[in-house]
């Protein structure tokens, strides 16, 4: 699987992560203020409303795992 193939999925990034923890690794470089931003557009979500005045998204189960 080559790097950043579109049809990657989250289940392909934790078994990444799980092989590369296996071999004394680690993935890094997920800011929290980038990532999670990034991750909520990807389900159809924003962080804040259109205003900005608040979250954008009322289920909080999607940081759940």
């Amino acid at each position: 699987m080559s790097f950043l193939e579109k049809t990657w999925t989250w289940n392909d990034m934790d078994a990444l992560a799980t092989k590369a923890k296996a071999a004394g690794k680690m993935i890094g470089g997920f800011r929290d203020d980038v990532f999670s931003p990034y991750y909520l557009r990807t389900v159809a979500q924003k962080m804040y409303n259109a205003e900005g005045t608040a979250l954008g998204y009322t289920d909080d189960k999607l940081f759940v795992q």
